[in-house]
This record gives structure tokens, sequence and C-alpha cells, in this order.
């Protein structure tokens, strides 16, 4: 659904609440009725609202679109996170996003930093979070899950001798 701003509808809520009242007066309506027509308000009150920050996304910037667990094999490699944030229509939110705070439950397996890279550092799963507060108060927060899987290192050849069995 997208936003769209009906011009005079706030004019037209007033005079339709103005005439369910009076019609209730009047006894013309039942209780029931009236229940509807105030759930009615509300839609078309929401449908007219500014679009606002609804919720998040913590996705792979790698990886785009991938809910995840998203797959580390080396000691050192790392992944950028990002947050897709819709508003409250399930559109893409087109205002400002607040700056996220990002915690990892296990640091063992990866670290992530406060611009949301995270960085694989053992064998593990580690879910990192970003979290923020919405300018309405709405506190939003979503979940990355990673599995870090370091191969065990092949054996190198580094040096190698002949003797000689001839005597």
């Amino acid at each position: 659904m997208s936003h769209k701003h009906h011009e005079g509808t706030e004019d037209l809520l007033k005079e339709l609440i103005i005439l369910t009242c009076d019609l209730l007066e009047q006894g013309q309506i039942q209780i029931l009725q009236n229940r509807h027509i105030v759930q009615l308000l509300s839609v078309i009150a929401a449908e007219d609202a500014p679009p606002y920050l609804a919720t998040i996304q913590l996705l792979s910037k790698g990886i785009p679109m991938n809910p995840g667990p998203i797959t580390l094999t080396a000691v050192g490699e790392t992944d950028q996170t990002v947050i897709v944030a819709l508003d409250q229509f399930g559109q893409p939110f087109t205002g400002t996003i607040p700056t996220a705070t990002y915690e990892s439950d296990n640091s063992a397996a990866a670290t992530v930093d406060a611009n949301g890279v995270v960085t694989a550092v053992a064998d593990g799963t580690d879910n990192v979070k970003a979290s923020f507060t919405t300018a309405e108060g709405l506190a939003l927060s979503a979940e990355l899950q990673y599995i870090v899987t370091i191969p065990a290192p092949v054996p190198v050849l580094t040096s190698f001798s002949l003797q000689s069995n001839h005597a």
C-alpha cells in the first residue's frame, strides 16, 4: 500500500464523527455499527499517516537479500552487514535511519565493530545483533547468524633430502 494524502481528510473525518454521533443520539444506528465506523476511521487515519520506520532486517552486504546464516571460512575474513529498513506499509523507508549499536553473542567465533563489520576469529556460531530506537521511540533490532568454519591447515612440504643407498 502506498502512502496517499487525501486533501480534506481531517474535515471529512470530523463530519463523519458528528454525523455518527447525531445518528446515535437519534437511535438510528446500533452500537455495533458505530464500532465498525470507528474501525474504519482508524484505517483511514492510518493510511493517511506519514511513513515511519517500523521494521528492520540485518543482511550481509556481500550476499544481498540473504537472511543468513552467513559462512566465514578464514581467520580475519570480514563481512559488512547492512540494515534494510521498512515503513509501516512494508515499503523501503526513505527517511533517516538512526545509528545502530552492534553486538555479538559469541566473540570467540566472530567479532563485530561499531560499523557492523563482522570478523571471523575461530570455529563457532555467532549471532550479530543491530539495534536502535526510532525518532518515534520504537525500539527495533534484527539479528544475522554467522557460522565460522576454519579448515584445518593443509600440510605443506617445505624441504626434502635425497639419500643414496649405493655403497
